[in-house]
């Protein structure tokens, strides 16, 4: 885990490929691109579906990202993933969890970030019609 975290995407650095012709204009796929290859997926899996273990974390798993877009405004979001986050421990007693999020400020621009919170925002399943959680 520790290793991965140091790749950051670098590999990618020198001709990004989500700045290909094809995705120009299309900044949710961009976004997608953006975290399957700068390896978000390594930790929040595909979609963002989340469920990879962590240890003394509540549910002893890494998040899901589908309702993010419930949970954080864009700016939020953007301050998350830029700064990354060492997740609190369920029990303070036991070790700290493994597994922490990257700061990604240093390494994605502003128009890549951007793309990424627009893929992430995507992420949110649809409302099924006549749906009432008031209920």
């Amino acid at each position: 885990v520790a290793y991965m975290e140091t790749l950051k995407g670098e590999d990618y650095r020198a001709q990004p490929p989500w700045y290909s012709a094809m995705l120009k204009g299309v900044p949710e796929k961009r976004g997608e691109m953006i975290y399957y290859r700068v390896g978000c997926n390594a930790g929040h899996g595909a979609r963002g579906a989340g469920g990879f273990p962590n240890n003394n974390v509540v549910g002893n798993q890494i998040p899901s990202l589908s309702l993010v877009r419930d949970g954080f405004t864009r700016e939020e979001l953007k301050q998350r993933i830029a700064l990354g986050r060492r997740p609190e421990p369920a029990d303070p007693a036991q070790p700290a969890p493994l597994d922490v999020m990257p700061a990604w400020g240093n390494y994605l621009t502003e128009d890549e970030m951007e793309d990424l919170i627009t893929y992430l925002y995507s992420l949110r399943p649809a409302e099924k019609p006549n749906e009432d959680w008031g209920q």
